[in-house]
């Protein structure tokens, strides 16, 4: 068919996409993977994580002004984390009401990609009031670009603690306040030689340097016909390429090393085969058809998938609507803090009382709890607490196979100290009396005492087949 001026376009358009596969130009294809069907994601997108831990806010505004001549202002002050050109906070600290110095002590991890970095992203962690009858109140952000971290040697592979002052959302003016917080940015690491001594798909190849030379030579017999020198900045690329696709090919068939146990999860959904509705009441005739079928076969589920990591729903795919063989084509990728000790958000706290007895408390939001210990005279009548004790369970040791007893401080009982200690991670409550030994272990997992905190969260409900 010969259109006016679509003709013209249409060719255009394929002579330009063509020209990238025209020699000089070259473009190498693994006829192997190809045939194998060898094309599952041997690698991440992410290139690496940046850690930020929000520690403590002085200084701020107040979000809530007190009436006059009835008390003080305040606020409920908490912290979102996201990035500044994609707007969407990714996390967020715990709420903290009515104190106006805040101490979370909550750390986020946000992986970097190639769309944060092409787009020149800025992290963005600002404070705001939180109010339950209205939109909440921008307290100040703080800004700083990916790169400029990333860049810094005292960020880069380390945590480098910040200090920085408030500034309004259009970065045009400073606001009252100061955060105290820390942040790093971690690299991926690449294939260690403890692991390429382990891999057997090159047996040859022992350490970094020979299988340098080993991709050298190989993209050198391939390119030897269009090679010349014009053209060493595409043998410098075609080389890069081969070794990370070399390097990705031994990582994905060798064990990681066990000093190396954080790392990043990619899951890929690609396609549920044979998917049907669970019949209960199957007509009669349907079992004397000779070829099988199945009566009402018009009646196709619409499905979708969902992913759990730690009891936490972090991934739901796109519906797709009456297919026995959706194709979705779909996934995510999650930090994992430590593979070999999962450190659930979600377990049980198992603590041993003083008269033996074991007391087993659902925990949810483990990074974000305490325990509070209060010491009373009486047990009768209305009573004061003279004395608590705060133990926050990320302080607890995971998976430990026997209880750790755990030196906690003992502070003056007042009902303002106490508030704040239930909140705050921190040791500025007032008079210190002593310590108390608290025996106990944390233990990662659901059971029958989250029953009760499956009624108010879907994820736990889920979990429990409720």
């Amino acid at each position: 068919m010969d259109l006016p001026l679509i003709s013209s376009f249409v060719q255009n358009s394929i002579d330009a996409a063509l020209a990238e596969y025209v020699a000089p130009k070259s473009l190498t294809l693994d006829m192997k993977d190809m045939l194998l069907g060898d094309d599952f994601k041997k690698d991440t997108s992410a290139h690496g994580v940046l850690v930020v831990r929000i520690i403590s806010a002085t200084g701020f505004k107040q979000g809530d002004l007190g009436i006059s001549g009835f008390g003080t202002g305040s606020s409920d002050g908490y912290v979102a984390v996201g990035w500044a050109k994609f707007g969407k906070p990714l996390w967020s600290t715990r709420i903290i009401r009515d104190d106006m110095e805040p101490c979370w002590e909550e750390t986020a991890f946000l992986l970097v990609g190639p769309n944060e970095l092409n787009a020149e992203e800025r992290l963005c962690v600002q404070l705001w009031d939180s109010d339950r009858t209205s939109a909440d109140d921008d307290l100040g952000k703080v800004e700083v670009a990916l790169k400029e971290l990333m860049s810094d040697s005292g960020s880069f592979s380390q945590m480098k603690q910040r200090s920085d002052g408030f500034q309004t959302l259009s970065r045009s003016e400073e606001m009252p306040g100061q955060l105290n917080w820390a942040v790093g940015y971690f690299p991926k690491t690449r294939i260690q030689d403890e692991q390429l001594e382990q891999q057997s798909l090159e047996p040859d190849v022992k350490s970094m340097q020979q299988l340098k030379r080993l991709v050298a030579r190989d993209v050198r017999r391939k390119m030897r016909e269009t090679l010349s020198r014009s053209e060493v900045t595409e043998f410098g690329q075609q080389e890069a390429q081969d070794l990370k696709i070399r390097e990705d090919s031994m990582i994905a068939a060798t064990p990681p090393l066990h000093e190396f146990p954080t790392g990043i999860l990619s899951l890929q959904i690609h396609q549920i085969s044979g998917l049907e509705f669970e019949r209960i009441n199957k007509p009669r005739d349907e079992d004397e058809s000779p070829d099988g079928a199945a009566a009402g076969s018009d009646d196709l589920p619409s499905s979708y998938c969902t992913v759990f990591l730690n009891h936490q729903k972090i991934f739901k795919t796109r519906t797709k609507p009456k297919s026995s063989e959706p194709f979705f084509n779909a996934g995510t990728e999650r930090f994992i803090r430590d593979m070999y000790r999962d450190k659930a958000v979600e377990g049980q706290l198992h603590w041993h009382s003083r008269k033996g007895r074991i007391v087993r408390l659902a925990v949810q939001r483990r990074y974000r709890s305490s325990l509070v210990i209060e010491f009373r005279k009486s047990r009768l009548g209305l009573d004061g607490t003279p004395a608590f004790a705060i133990l926050w369970l990320q302080d607890i040791p995971d998976e430990q196979e026997n209880e750790q007893s755990i030196r906690v401080p003992v502070f003056s009982g007042s009902k303002a100290n106490l508030q704040r200690g239930q909140s705050n991670y921190t040791c500025d409550l007032g008079e210190q009396l002593g310590s108390v030994a608290v025996t106990a272990a944390f233990r990662r997992g659901l059971g029958p005492y989250h029953q009760r905190l499956a009624k108010k969260d879907t994820s736990i409900r889920d979990m429990l087949g409720q």
